[in-house]
Formats: C-alpha cells, structure tokens, sequence
C-alpha cells in the first residue's frame, strides 16, 4: 500500500511539473516609457535601417519604446548609429536618406610652428623671373599656398644670383 502511494504522489508531481512549464510566461514589463521630462530634453540618437539606408533621428525613450514593441514581436531591436548619418534629418524626430559617412578631406595647414622668426637666407626665383631672398620656412609656406597654381611656385637658386640682380624682398 504505502508503494501504491508514493507511486501515485510521483505521477500527481510529474504531471503538476510538465502543465507548470508548458504555461505561458508572463511577458517582462517594458521599462521605458517616455515620461514628461523626458520629452523636453533636446538629445537624440540616431539609427540606420541597413536594408533601405533610412537614418531616424528619435529621442532615447523612443527608441526604447520601439525595442520594446519589436522585442514583443520576436524582431531584432534596432541600434543605434553614429550622429553623423543622420545629417539629412531635418527636425528633432524624423527620417531621411542616410549621409554619407565618410571623413571630410582634411585641410592642410601651410603654418609651420617650428619657424617661427627665421632670417632669410636663400634665393628663390618665381616663374616670372624675379628673384626673392627668403628663408626655407617662407618659400615652402608660399609654395603651400600657391600648390594649384603652377605660375606661383617658387624654386631654389644659387644665392648669387640674388646678389647680381636686384633683390625683392618679400
């Protein structure tokens, strides 16, 4: 008897265990949500839909909100992307086509901090003929300014033909 028992306290527990798993679990709460003061601040962030290369620019609570709903329906939530893509968004919420991200060319500074009141001392002849008396410093900044125009490029002499002819001073 006290077999019979335990046997059938072990099928009421088998039978309890597998109706309790195949129970559906209570979905989690989706924290979140946009409050007031949320919706005042000015930050956004930016995502990219890699499939239409549409960028959408949205508070941080939005996008909450819509990993939220995506997670409930069994989707990929979205990420964010760098705040450069959405460029072409116009307002604070929106959607546009993608910019592009690559860097801008990068200007290139003619300024050399290293020479700093240097004498001159060299000559330098100009494509029209004239000969300057510079310093190195001073023709390769000239040369740095003038690098598209071909007439405005100086070039190395011997320095006596500085001395022969009249000397401009730049």
């Amino acid at each position: 008897m006290y077999k019979l028992t335990i046997c059938c306290m072990l099928i009421v527990v088998l039978a309890t265990a597998a109706q309790a798993t195949n129970r559906p679990r209570p979905r989690p709460v989706c924290v979140g949500r946009c409050t007031v003061g949320d919706l005042r601040r000015t930050d956004w962030v930016c995502t990219r839909d890699a499939r239409t290369n549409l960028c959408t620019r949205l508070r941080p609570c939005r996008l909450r909100e819509r990993n939220c709903a995506l997670s409930d329906l069994g989707l990929k939530p979205l990420r964010q992307t760098s705040l450069r893509q959405c460029a072409n968004v116009r307002g604070i919420e929106g959607t546009a086509r993608c910019a592009p991200t690559r860097n801008p060319p990068r200007v290139r500074s003619c300024v050399d901090r290293s020479c700093v009141n240097q004498r001159p001392n060299s000559c330098w002849r100009t494509r029209d003929g004239r000969n300057l008396w510079l310093s190195i410093c001073d023709a390769r900044r000239v040369n740095c300014v003038n690098r598209n125009k071909p007439l405005g490029q100086l070039v190395r002499v011997q320095d006596i033909k500085c001395r022969i002819k009249p000397v401009v001073r730049a």
